[in-house]
């Protein structure tokens, strides 16, 4: 009786995967790009690695990138060097797992007449400590979590009552690949 359960469950979930890849190629093949010329996007972790070339490709796009980084003065670069592209970049100081911070700087960006509410925030702050467990202080795995897990919930937090009131927007969350992999010395 177990084995039949568990076929029957095995097969259900195939069979939704099949049907979820289906739906998923229909409804984007005759779907048209979108623009995200003259949108404001909202980007954590943007002094360096991926999100800062995110804020370059979205820049080039025609966005309004607006940087969050607590490295403040690695993110002013980035964002003058934008700026000089002819991009518009605006650079914020903030650490992502400050719950309170994340919500004045929202604040701040929601209520600059230049920017207002974000239509898409990409939470892609986040550390590595490359040690293993054992090695790794007690604060550097707790500044880990708080950085890589905690910070996307206080980022998405902070911009969601703004995007929600509005009606629209988008909320992506990146992670490593590295998820995905057995590295070793990466606690």
């Amino acid at each position: 009786l177990e084995m039949f359960e568990f076929l029957w469950n095995l097969f259900f979930t195939i069979c939704g995967c099949i049907v979820g890849f289906i739906m998923t190629f229909f409804e984007n093949w005759n779907s048209k790009p979108k623009t995200v010329a003259h949108h404001v996007i909202v980007i954590t972790g943007t002094a360096q690695g991926i999100a800062r070339e995110l804020a370059f490709l979205f820049a080039n796009l025609k966005a309004k990138v607006v940087m969050i980084d607590i490295d403040k003065e690695l993110n002013e670069q980035t964002a003058m060097l934008i700026n000089k592209t002819g991009g518009q970049a605006y650079a914020y100081g903030c650490d992502v797992s400050d719950p309170e911070k994340l919500r004045v700087v929202a604040s701040e960006i929601v209520n600059d007449p230049r920017l207002g509410c974000p239509d898409i925030v990409i939470c892609s702050a986040g550390i590595w400590v490359v040690k293993q467990l054992d090695e790794a202080s007690d604060i550097e795995i707790k500044r880990t979590i708080d950085i890589n897990l905690l910070g996307y919930f206080w980022t998405i937090r902070a911009f969601y009552p703004y995007i929600l009131e509005r009606g629209s927007g988008h909320i992506v969350a990146i992670s490593s690949l590295a998820a995905l992999a057995n590295l070793v010395y990466v606690a």
